[in-house]
């Protein structure tokens, strides 16, 4: 066997693999990749929200600029600041979480990118209600373990003590060394509801508790009896998501208002463009992104005598006007070990 040494001791290559890989592979999967199942939260998240509560952010005071936000988390995560400005701005926005939990003043990105926000000086922030929600009853000393930050002068809370079922209603996405977690976001109401039946029939079968998964930029599921089966076991085949597209005969043209969750329009009129230049999307003039901040509007000019819904196939078969979101519902159990749960379970 091959030998490598370190710190002036031989190791052979499978043993060195074993002592520092695994620990690698578990600090990632435990800290970044997998929501916790009890808040629903990926640890960056936590520290954000957490932050937000210790040093007054919240909707009870007035909004302070983002670097108040930055700074807060950069006690307790050792991965810098841009990595939590930009998870603290999704967490903001509307099109990527079905709840946001955070309330911000100024440009925090919009359908065309996701990632075209202002930096932490031009942004005010503050956490909203809900993370209210997520946090107050740390004052109440729920919480049993709590561990010391990268100078080991602070101590964070390994999980919040949350009224809010986070990870089912706004989803998780991540990759890990050898695991995933994809899970779709859905509708509050509905997942209470089915909390509340439940808890009072802990053997109610799974189509009494079923809930349809909400995405926050809407779009028409196509596979509806395949996702649900996906669901109710906790992994399956991934949902097919169709943008909702309107004709407006007067102009000749397509409108896209919704389009599939995870995907940007500037995404989407690149793949439409490409489609035109390649001559596979026959009927199409042209594409323009009408897209602003207060939601997306696509213009797809149609040429003089296209058949609209032979259009409309070509752009759902050959553009990102249809796309997939995986279903993985992979999560930390008591914030250590991996498993995956079935939707009853979740």
């Amino acid at each position: 066997m091959a030998e490598i040494q370190f710190n002036g001791d031989k190791w052979e290559v499978s043993d060195a693999l074993q002592a520092f890989y695994v620990p690698y592979a578990s600090y990632v999967i435990q800290t970044r990749a997998l929501p916790d199942a009890r808040d629903g939260l990926k640890t960056g998240a936590r520290f954000i929200l957490y932050s937000q509560f210790k040093d007054k952010l919240t909707y009870k005071e007035k909004k302070r600029k983002a670097v108040a936000t930055v700074n807060a988390a950069m006690r307790f995560s050792p991965h810098g600041d841009a990595s939590i400005l930009g998870t603290a701005v999704r967490m903001s926005q509307d099109f990527s979480l079905r709840y946001p939990v955070i309330e911000v003043q100024g440009n925090n990105g919009s359908y065309l990118s996701g990632d075209d926000y202002s930096q932490a000086r031009y942004l005010e922030m503050r956490g909203n209600k809900i993370a209210w929600d997520m946090t107050y009853l740390l004052n109440k000393n729920t919480i049993d373990e709590w561990k010391l930050n990268y100078t080991e002068e602070e101590e964070y809370p390994t999980v919040l003590p949350s009224k809010f079922p986070y990870a089912l209603v706004n989803g998780s996405f991540g990759i890990g060394v050898a695991c995933s977690s994809s899970l779709p976001p859905h509708n509050l109401n509905d997942v209470c509801e089915a909390v509340v039946k439940l808890i009072n029939n802990p053997d109610i079968s799974f189509e009494e508790i079923y809930c349809p998964i909400d995405f926050p930029t809407g779009g028409t599921i196509i596979n509806e009896n395949a996702v649900k089966e996906s669901l109710k076991n906790g992994r399956g085949k991934a949902a097919l998501v169709r943008a909702t597209v309107d004709y407006d005969s007067d102009h000749n043209e397509l409108i896209v208002t919704e389009i599939p969750y995870m995907t940007f329009t500037n995404t989407i009129v690149k793949s439409i463009s490409k489609a035109i230049d390649e001559g596979v999307l026959n009927g199409v003039d042209s594409v323009i992104d009408g897209t602003d901040y207060d939601g997306c509007k696509i213009y797809i000019q149609l040429t003089k005598g296209a058949n609209v819904n032979k259009v409309l196939k070509l752009l759902y078969k050959h553009t990102a006007l249809q796309n997939s979101y995986s279903i993985n519902m992979n999560m930390l159990e008591n914030g250590k070990t991996p498993k995956l749960f079935t939707w009853k379970e979740a």
